[in-house]
């Protein structure tokens, strides 16, 4: 097993250690619970919470925190609901699907450069490889795009169910990933607020730009930029860097989902 693969080994025992831990523990201490759909910038967002309310964040840590924490994780509102119980602040990160799919497409391309054998990437990464490598140019990307709207890495569910849950449910607090791009204060702030923390513009401008894309990048450049971390960070990449075709496909699925969001 190469030092990659081990690596995912890890990470998905650290997850579920640390999520099962809480489930058994669900204290209400001041945890923030960061959850969205797979590339839909719900690292990035922990980070910006963290720093605004001074907690502790490490992306996916062995040993969980009990208190004063930002987690982040995949996991769906259903089943976070349920094992996190309703005290907990939980933070949805939406994103436009279009771009999220578009960034799994870089990931999985990526991906095969890290491994010496496509054996060692997960099933669902290994299919979607699959189809990327069986064509080229925007044949590539279309062909992608059949397979990620239906099964994606990550997830259990598609986009659009991931994201009907998080509707579901009032006490989610739903953010736009756009928005805090663009540097929208508000949808940060919200977020402070339910904590309790009121946080004035300039402070909250201050984090948005101690981690912005660019910044972020280029301090991990060579480290976490190689596992697509922070790839770009900008919104609408689809528009240029995706098909009509393969764009007609994500808009024909989670059309009703995308038109509550304001990305239709």
């Amino acid at each position: 097993m190469s030092f990659y693969a081990l690596k995912i080994r890890l990470n998905q025992l650290s997850v579920w250690s640390s999520l099962l831990f809480r489930y058994v523990f669900p204290l209400d201490s001041g945890l923030v619970v960061v959850t969205g759909f797979p590339k839909s910038g719900t690292t990035w967002v922990c980070q910006l919470v963290a720093a605004g309310l001074s907690f502790r964040f490490d992306n996916k840590p062995i040993r969980p925190y009990l208190r004063n924490a930002v987690i982040h994780c995949h996991r769906s509102i259903k089943f976070l609901h349920s094992g996190f119980g309703r005290k907990k602040t939980v933070i949805y990160v939406v994103r436009d699907p279009r771009d999220v799919i578009l960034s799994a497409y870089h990931a999985t391309i990526d991906s095969r450069h890290r491994v010496n054998n496509v054996n060692e990437l997960t099933r669902k990464v290994k299919n979607l490889l699959l189809d990327v490598e069986s064509f080229e140019g925007d044949r590539s990307k279309i062909e992608f795009v059949k397979a990620a709207v239906k099964s994606f890495p990550g997830s259990p569910l598609p986009w659009g169910e991931h994201v009907d849950q998080a509707l579901s449910k009032k006490c989610v607090v739903i953010v736009r990933y756009e928005d805090i791009v663009a540097g929208n204060k508000d949808e940060l702030k919200k977020i402070f607020n339910l904590m309790g923390k009121d946080l004035s513009d300039q402070v909250v401008t201050a984090i948005l730009d101690d981690y912005h894309f660019d910044r972020k990048r280029n301090e991990t450049k060579g480290v976490k930029s190689q596992s697509g971390y922070y790839r770009y960070g900008r919104s609408g990449g689809h528009k240029k860097d995706m098909p009509q075709e393969a764009v007609a496909l994500i808009e024909e699925k989670f059309e009703s989902q995308m038109k509550i969001f304001g990305y239709l």
